[in-house]
């Protein structure tokens, strides 16, 4: 299989190299819980963003340390952005708590942003009486 392949693997130049290890451990970890591609190749691209940003070693990194990253990198951001980066991290650190990489959470709840719930759309009454006729119009054989 060739590296370009490999969508999981981080070979950023920037992220030393046990931190790296322990990156590739984890995306290698959500690959195998059949997680998508799309999924795991922004997963990976934020994660290096992180650690190509956020200068402190992993074994020494600390909630103010985190927090300090998400104020700059939020500056600009959508809240939905900022859910997803917060999700990733989140995710990562727990996978780094559970192998024994971190000691300490260094993500806090509180930190997640208020995403409002938009109302569900319903038909107008006019689009539900096209619905309607439109499926009086089909045949049952047409429906399968």
């Amino acid at each position: 299989m060739q590296l370009s392949k490999k969508y999981w693997i981080s070979t950023h130049e920037g992220i030393p190299i046990e931190t790296r290890t322990i990156l590739n451990e984890y995306l290698l970890s959500i690959k195998l819980t059949n997680k998508a591609e799309g999924t795991i190749s922004k997963y990976r691209s934020i994660l290096e963003r992180f650690f190509r940003e956020c200068l402190v070693p992993l074994s020494k990194l600390t909630s103010d340390d985190v927090l300090k990253w998400l104020k700059a990198f939020s500056d600009g951001k959508k809240e939905k952005t900022l859910d997803l980066v917060i999700s990733t991290l989140s995710s990562f650190f727990n996978f780094c708590l559970v192998e024994g990489y971190l000691d300490t959470v260094v993500i806090k709840q509180r930190w997640r942003p208020k995403i409002p719930q938009s109302l569900p759309k319903y038909l107008t009454e006019q689009e539900y009486a096209r619905v309607k006729m439109t499926a009086e119009c089909l045949s049952v054989s047409s429906i399968h």
